[in-house]
């Protein structure tokens, strides 16, 4: 240090924060629940797909060419309803019956074109478990409803119970047998099998050999029909083959046996069988004798308890075809009889609600979405990522309860925070902030210090956490984020450890929908209100104003600032679309060209490239900008491995950079290559050329599963334009272009060497406190910084990372810098890089696990605060180096309040070459990297001055001077 009370400076000013915000977004991810497939026995390739109404509009959607487009045919029902069943008429195809929930039956003769309900008999508003049709005569339906079984024997204009000899009404199924219709089973749930031989007149049980009676799933051999086969919930599946009389289980081969509610029977090999379970579909090809798994195409589909898929359907005249409907998992095709699997969703129910949007800032190509889908009080959401800037998305974290705000810390992109939505089934769960440090593989609570809501929920009194509406997170010292539950702010300075209100000056009758942190000036936070209001902090949440704007009076349901210029403000509405202020939110003008809905809850500027940003909507998905929002244009929905030949290469990110000439860029070249359906293409082989003197770590890079290659550009050592063109032999003529620009890099940065904080000796540990010097580190005036949490970049564009960690800075002038080594560094070589105006200039040395140094007078050597104690009386004084702490303590905080962290490793004392036993080690409430030791002088000591010597784990401190007085 400089100053005799040097050590005390790291406590000073407030830290600077910057929050990632929250994008909405159309298209992507891809998002369906298919519960029902019917197909066209005459017109080949004509395939109906029952689709539940959650976040993407449900009914009846239709494809005439194999499932590749689809059409909805919703147009008259004046209802966007539920389909859980259908039926096609196999005499006259244009008759087509729906069976949905609340709905009834509903009736089209015109391939679906118009429909009405056919109701009479079934009851109110009745819900459809499922429908069945008599092949010999049509005209014969019957379907399952809350109140058991109905038929009807004039096309459902009017239906009658036919409940005789059931044990309950709840009733899942109903199967025709093959060539005798008047053959029927029935699927009780918790009743097992019940048949019946005079058309539904009577039931009689057939569960014997049957080890569970919920049975989801049966289907009949054509052939040989008195051969059956059984899906059970818990149990796997059962074989019949005296039609129904006995079960004997077959589940060989099987590794789940909760079975799903979809078997299909190949009619051409009867002993080809495909069934779906929890872990996705399994076939038999020797009549369940073993089943082996036929999943290749579907890992990444959700799996959620009671089977992830619902429907299953062979094309009888072309029986290798399968086609599958998914719980969240969209619509697959297989040509090559569940060999392989592929996604056919263009244009099925791919609308997504997505409530919260991060880009990664290493590589902004990685985008993620967090999405909620359900209906009414039920909700599953899930966290989906783009690897290609939009062009495909998959699944990273399925099953979240409804997250609603998502933010990636900067420096680490495998830590996530998510905020799940309040749930209100049976009692109030979910709300509050959720943390994963891998990706979002696991998640754990973070929640100290944040408010709770109570309330009533189907009658008992149920608290919870209050549901997070956004998050923020400081670019530059990601440790601290904010949040807005409810009408309130919350700032956490240690990654989601505690939290504390920073709200003053917001008014409690708005609740704050969003938050976005100024990267370029990190202490400005803005907060999007419900009432059309952004409010602004200008001192880290300290204190809040509301800007004068002419928003409308509408929700500000996201906000975010762009990388490239701070007075450019982005905010998502709840009706209006986005609208875009110049002038830091004094105005605003409406920007919504392209967008297809104007509900956007989210937004996310791409750090790179600050013209291109992405939204999300409220039910069509993901959509970006690359125009500074002045178009949009929605996200994709495959997420890759799409069938060759590639057609087309596209810009994801890097493009229109600006760096320092002779370095490397920040951000990688990436793009995306696709086919004739804009589906990523892997295994191509990029060819990337430079033109301007820069060169590029990678000249070929072969497409990976999502369609992405990229490479890093190193830019000329003299300033100006830098351009890298991307092309593939096999796509002819084209050709994408990056440009890119190197600017001068300012002169006269140096390091000269590196020294421990207290007593300038060459010894470094973890969580220490350094000093470093040269030439030309700071363009600016001497600034130091406090109080904790510090700055992970300070002003006058100066910053330092240690093995490309972000180090904490306490001070910064154009001849030393003072920072703390970050605890996270390992013991063995380490490579310090200074960055100022463009330039860098680095220094190594050698991490060990401790390297005590005593705060002393730097003139004389004195220990401070006390140069002189009488023996018996006891002192204190600070030491730096002590190496990891127990608690831990984030690099660049103080210790939580309450804790003391104290050195992993043992601390002794001795004075005068006698030990001095310390009555207290540990790290102070106020201290940043310093710990406080104080101990008894010994009685024994002779009077004068001393040698004060710390020991931490076997490695000795300088020694310090103490004026011994007796």
């Amino acid at each position: 240090m400089t100053s005799r009370w040097g050590f005390l400076a790291v406590l000073g000013l407030a830290a600077a924060t910057v929050a990632g915000a929250a994008a909405a977004a159309t298209g992507g991810p891809p998002i369906s629940d298919v519960q029902a497939i019917a197909l066209d026995p005459v017109h080949h390739g004509t395939i109906y797909a029952g689709v539940y109404s959650g976040s993407t509009p449900g009914g009846v959607y239709k494809s005439t060419d194999g499932g590749a487009s689809w059409t909805l045919l919703n147009a008259d029902t004046n209802v966007v309803t539920d389909v859980r069943a259908l039926v096609v008429d196999p005499l006259t195809p244009t008759t087509v019956y729906a069976g949905t929930t609340y709905a009834g039956v509903l009736k089209s003769t015109d391939g679906g074109a118009t429909w009405n309900p056919m109701n009479t008999g079934l009851g109110a508003l009745p819900s459809v478990e499922s429908l069945a049709i008599d092949p010999v005569t049509p005209a014969t339906l019957y379907t399952s409803v809350i109140g058991g079984i109905f038929k009807s024997t004039d096309g459902g204009a009017n239906w009658s119970a036919a409940n005789n000899g059931l044990s309950s009404t709840d009733v899942l199924g109903i199967t025709l047998q093959p060539g005798n219709p008047a053959t029927l089973y029935a699927r009780v749930n918790g009743g097992g099998v019940f048949k019946s031989t005079n058309s539904a007149g009577s039931w009689v049980a057939m569960n014997t050999g049957l080890a569970s009676l919920y049975v989801y799933s049966l289907v009949i051999d054509p052939v040989t029909p008195a051969t059956l086969y059984a899906g059970t919930y818990d149990s796997g599946v059962f074989k019949s083959s005296d039609a129904g009389a006995t079960w004997t289980a077959i589940n060989s081969g099987l590794t789940d046996l909760h079975m799903g509610t979809a078997l299909a029977i190949d009619p051409a090999n009867p002993g080809t069988v495909y069934a779906t379970s929890r872990a996705g579909v399994w076939k038999t090809m020797n009549g369940g004798a073993s089943w082996t798994s036929a999943s290749a195409g579907l890992e990444a589909t959700a799996t959620i308890n009671g089977g992830s898929f619902y429907a299953l359907a062979v094309d009888p005249s072309s029986p290798a075809t399968v086609y599958l409907g998914g719980l969240l998992g969209g619509f697959y095709k297989s040509v090559d009889g569940a060999a392989t699997w592929t996604a056919s969703d263009n244009g099925l129910s791919t609308r997504p609600v997505v409530l919260a949007l991060a880009v990664e800032h290493a590589n902004p190509a990685n985008v993620y979405a967090a999405t909620l889908w359900g209906a009414d009080l039920s909700y599953l959401g899930g966290i989906f990522k783009s690897p290609n800037g939009g062009a495909g998305w998959t699944e990273v974290s399925f099953g979240l309860d409804g997250v609603q705000s998502l933010a990636i810390d900067s420096s680490y992109p495998a830590t996530i925070y998510a905020g799940p939505i309040v749930n209100t089934v049976g009692f109030l769960s979910g709300g509050g902030v959720i943390k994963s440090t891998d990706g979002g593989a696991t998640w754990n609570a973070a929640n100290t210090g944040l408010p709770t809501i109570s309330g009533m929920a189907h009658g008992g009194a149920t608290s919870t956490f209050a549901g997070i509406n956004g998050f923020a997170i400081n670019p530059s010292n990601p440790t601290t984020v904010y949040c807005a539950p409810g009408n309130q702010v919350f700032k956490t300075t240690d990654g989601g450890g505690n939290w504390t209100a920073a709200d003053a000056g917001l008014p409690a009758s708005s609740t704050i929908l969003s938050l976005a942190v100024d990267p370029a000036n990190p202490a400005t936070v803005y907060a999007g209100a419900s009432v059309g209001t952004v409010f602004v902090s200008r001192d880290a949440g300290g204190s809040w104003n509301g800007l004068s704007v002419n928003l409308p009076n509408m929700r500000i349901q996201a906000l975010a600032v762009s990388p490239g210029n701070s007075s450019t403000l982005y905010a998502g509405t709840d009706l209006s679309g986005v609208f875009i202020s110049r002038d830091g939110g004094a105005n605003w003008a409406q920007a919504n060209s392209g967008l297809t809905n104007l509900s956007v809850l989210s937004l996310a500027p791409d750090p790179a490239v600050p013209a291109t940003i992405y939204a999300g909507t409220n039910g069509d998905g993901v959509f970006k900008s690359t125009d500074g929002g002045a178009t949009w244009q929605a996200t994709g929905n495959d997420p890759g491995n799409g069938a060759a030949p590639a057609t087309m290469i596209s810009i994801v990110s890097g493009d229109t950079q600006t760096g320092i000439a002779g370095q490397a860029l920040s951000h990688p070249l990436v793009v995306v290559v696709t086919n004739s359906a804009n589906i990523p293409v892997a295994g191509v082989a990029v060819s990337f050329s430079v033109f301007g003197g820069g060169s590029v770590s990678a000249t070929s890079v072969v497409s990976d599963s999502q369609g992405v290659a990229s490479t890093s550009l190193t830019l000329s050592a003299n300033p100006g334009t830098n351009t890298v063109t991307a092309t593939e032999a096999g796509i002819s003529g084209w050709q994408v272009v990056f440009s890119t620009t190197g600017m001068a890099a300012a002169p006269g940065i140096s390091v000269a060497g590196v020294a421990n904080s207290a007593s300038f000796t060459q010894s470094f540990s973890p969580g220490m406190l350094l000093s470093v010097f040269g030439t030309g580190l700071s363009s600016g005036s001497p600034q130091t910084f406090g109080p904790a949490p510090l700055p992970l970049t300070s002003a006058s564009g100066t910053s330092v990372t240690i093995n490309g960690i972000a180090a904490s800075l306490l001070y910064v002038s154009a001849t030393q810098i003072n920072l703390q080594i970050p605890y996270e560094l390992a013991a063995g070589t380490a490579n310090l890089v200074v960055r100022r105006g463009g330039q860098s200039a680095s220094i190594g040395f050698t991490i060990q696990a401790a390297a005590p140094g005593i705060f002393v007078d730097y003139r004389n050597g004195n220990i401070v605060p006390n140069e002189s104690a009488a023996v018996g009386s006891t002192i204190g004084f600070y030491v730096t180096g002590a190496g990891l702490t127990t608690p831990a303590v984030a690099t660049g905080n103080a210790p939580s309040a309450g804790t003391t962290p104290v050195p992993n490793l043992p601390a002794t004392v001795t004075i005068g070459g006698v030990t001095a036993t310390p009555a207290y080690v540990g790290i102070p409430s106020w201290s940043v990297g310093v710990l406080q030791i104080n101990v008894t002088a010994p009685v024994s000591l002779t009077a004068g001055y001393q040698a004060v010597v710390v020991d931490i784990g076997g490695v000795k401190s300088k020694p310090a001077l103490l004026n011994v007085t007796r």
